[in-house]
């Protein structure tokens, strides 16, 4: 898997190169210089690591792969310094045994077993939670409005920047 990712990866360095290439030909043919028609090729083009990273995201579960890739850190530190790791896993062992100690004493000291709710009691609370359910929706809503319209606006200068260095 992860040799396919890379060569997936060199491929679409690859593929951005070629489109460069391709663009600095077209305006070589159409008589700018070379280092000019390259440089413009470039500036058309946009940033190609950017790009790239970019295109990366898309492709992998960033989450995930973070995940994975500390703990395979943490297991490099435990081989490295074995007594650390034996510390600390004796501490997290001691305090997640004492808080069920803590919790299984509280549990067993507490007569009521569970909240006994009355019918008003139980409109009031889906009440409420209807309430804040839809504050929270309008909320998420007018938010996703206030974005969606900053985006429009950043593509549009975007694409007016992008249209700037093109040839006329």
């Amino acid at each position: 898997m992860l040799f396919r990712r890379r060569k997936r990866f060199d491929d679409l360095t690859e593929e951005i190169r070629l489109h460069i290439e391709e663009r600095a030909e077209q305006l070589m043919r159409e008589g700018m210089r070379p280092t000019e028609a390259r440089e413009a090729a470039h500036r058309a083009f946009g940033n190609p690591a950017l790009l790239e990273e970019s295109s990366r995201e898309v492709w992998q579960w960033p989450a995930l792969e973070s995940v994975v890739a500390d703990v395979r850190l943490a297991l490099r530190q435990m081989r490295r310094s074995p007594g650390f790791a034996l510390t600390a896993l004796f501490t997290l062992a001691l305090g997640i045994a004492a808080n069920v100690i803590v919790f299984g004493v509280l549990q067993a000291l507490n007569p009521i077993d569970r909240l006994v709710f009355t019918r008003l009691d139980q409109d009031i609370f889906e009440g409420l939670t209807n309430i804040v359910t839809g504050a929270l929706v309008r909320f998420d809503r007018e938010k996703k409005i206030q974005l969606e319209a900053k985006l429009a606006q950043e593509m549009s200068m975007a694409l007016e920047i992008q249209k700037s260095y093109l040839p006329p």
